[in-house]
């Protein structure tokens, strides 16, 4: 897309026009892609990125527009595209984490992602939190599996788990543990069970 594109989305398709088709890989619930869709909607009536609807600006809140067949035409570009598909990629990792779609909301999902952007890669945690993304069960091992060995996510970060001879993670289980606790205590994630293995979801 560039700044001058427009689409159209419904209900029934909006990941696919969006340039989002791989969000859905997987197969999703009609549950979740109904919460994506509301915070799809959410986030262009917030930006004024609606051109036009079927339905007047002000049912764009209510139920109206979920109506399959009602469509709306946005402009993205830019920015828009990767933020607004940042934002829906972190819902689905909430999702995962066990949190119902019918709870997610667009503000706090803004404020989570503005914190793991803030995040220093230099000292691994962005890796780790993309790690957990991933994760199944999100834990500190699966998370060292995700890692340790494998090629860095961030090469050029100057990263201080690198491996500066084979180019690869070399973080360990202990260290991992560490970070995933202070991410919790800096309130970029949250904790999920109370006894080992402790599992973690993002912070809302």
């Amino acid at each position: 897309m560039n700044n001058d594109d427009q689409v159209t989305i419904s209900r029934d398709s909006f990941l696919e026009p969006l340039g989002m088709a791989d969000l859905a890989s997987g197969g999703r619930s009609r549950e979740e892609l109904d919460a994506l869709y509301t915070l799809a909607v959410e986030y262009c009536g917030t930006n004024e990125l609606i051109v036009a609807s079927a339905i007047p600006d002000q049912a764009l809140s209510e139920l109206a527009w979920k109506v399959p067949g009602t469509a709306i035409t946005v402009r993205l570009g830019g920015l828009g595209d990767s933020e607004l598909k940042a934002i829906l990629g972190l819902a689905l990792f909430v999702i995962a984490s066990g949190v119902p779609p019918t709870a997610l909301a667009l503000t706090p999902l803004v404020a989570a992602l503005g914190r793991i952007r803030k995040l220093r890669t230099a000292y691994g945690e962005r890796s780790v939190v993309e790690a957990l993304a991933r994760a199944k069960p999100p834990d500190a091992r699966n998370v060292l599996l995700a890692l340790y060995g494998k090629p860095c996510l961030h090469p050029d970060a100057g990263c201080r788990f690198l491996d500066g001879e084979s180019g690869a993670c070399g973080i360990s289980l202990d260290e991992v543990e560490k970070l995933l606790a202070w991410l919790a205590d800096e309130e970029v994630l949250q904790q999920l069970n109370p006894t080992d293995p402790i599992e973690y979801g993002v912070a809302l």
